[in-house]
C-alpha cells in the first residue's frame, strides 16, 4: 500500500488493526509461516545467482567503482 507523504503512518495504521483483531496464535503461526517461505525464497535465489557471471561483474564493478555491465548469465 502506498500513502501521501505525511500518512504513512495512518495507513499502516489500517492493517495493523486488522491484523490485531485475529487471535494471538493465528498471528503467530503467520508471521512464523512467512518468515520460513521468506528465508527459503531467499536462500533459494542466492543459490541460483552466486556462481553466476553478474554476481561476479557486480563484485568487479563495486571495487572498480564503475556501473556494472550485466549480461544476464
Amino acid at each position: 500500500m502506498l500513502a501521501e507523504p505525511g500518512r504513512a503512518l495512518e495507513a499502516a495504521l489500517v492493517p495493523a488493526e486488522r491484523i490485531c483483531r485475529n487471535a494471538p496464535s493465528a498471528v503467530r503461526a503467520c508471521l512464523a509461516a512467512a518468515d520460513a517461505a521468506g528465508w527459503q525464497a531467499t536462500a533459494g535465489a542466492l543459490d541460483a545467482i552466486r556462481d553466476s557471471a553478474d554476481a561476479a561483474e557486480g563484485v568487479r564493478a563495486f571495487l572498480e567503482m564503475r556501473p556494472p555491465a550485466w549480461t544476464g548469465r
